[in-house]
This record gives structure tokens, C-alpha cells and sequence, in this order.
């Protein structure tokens, strides 16, 4: 009884010298990823171009191209809406 604890604690001290246990973390946009696994990569592609054109908006000086930008970022707000929709749909 007494060899089997040696040779198992033995055992585990080399076990965690070679092998240590080791903490991984995950960022939370990773975090908010697994947790809506519906939202792929073309997704995110398009909410970052529609993040693109409002700031671009958000920017701009002129009237008319103000005007031409907020279609824009509506468009592509509603294209990002869609996807969003049919890619849960699906999930």
C-alpha cells in the first residue's frame, strides 16, 4: 500500500514537472463568438465594413456626400440585419 502512494505521487510530481497545467484564456470577442456560433466570418466582414462607412459619415463635412454615405451605412445596416437573420435561421 505504501510503495503504490510513493510510486504514485512520484508519478504525478513528474507528470506536473513535464506536463504542467497551464490556464487559457479567450478574449471576449472570442467569448462573444462561441456564444453566438451563427455569426461567421462574412458576417463580421460585413458589420466592419458597415462600421467603416459610419465613421466615414460621421466625418464628413459636406452635405451631399454626407447624404450619399448615410444611404450607404443604411444599406449595408440592413444587408448585415439580413444576413444575421437568415445565418440564425439556419443555424
Amino acid at each position: 500500500m505504501i510503495n503504490t502512494v510513493r510510486t504514485f505521487y512520484t508519478l504525478s510530481m513528474k507528470y506536473s514537472t513535464y506536463a504542467p497545467e497551464t490556464v487559457v484564456t479567450i478574449s471576449k470577442n472570442e467569448a462573444r463568438r462561441k456564444a453566438k456560433p451563427w455569426i461567421n466570418k462574412e458576417i463580421i466582414k460585413l458589420i466592419k465594413s458597415k462600421d467603416k462607412t459610419y465613421k466615414k459619415f460621421i466625418n464628413e463635412k459636406k452635405a451631399s456626400t454626407k447624404d450619399q454615405l448615410f444611404n450607404q451605412y443604411k444599406q449595408q445596416k440592413n444587408e448585415v440585419t439580413k444576413s444575421v437573420r437568415n445565418s440564425k435561421k439556419a443555424y
